[in-house]
């Protein structure tokens, strides 16, 4: 379970880091 948790963590935070970036290049805009 612990397993799982991680991975779930990493997906969100690479999901978030993709979002930080596309919001960074709008802005550069």
């Amino acid at each position: 379970m612990s397993h799982n948790e991680l991975e779930d963590d990493s997906i969100n935070f690479d999901e978030d880091e993709i979002m930080e970036e596309e919001v960074s290049l709008k802005h550069k805009r």
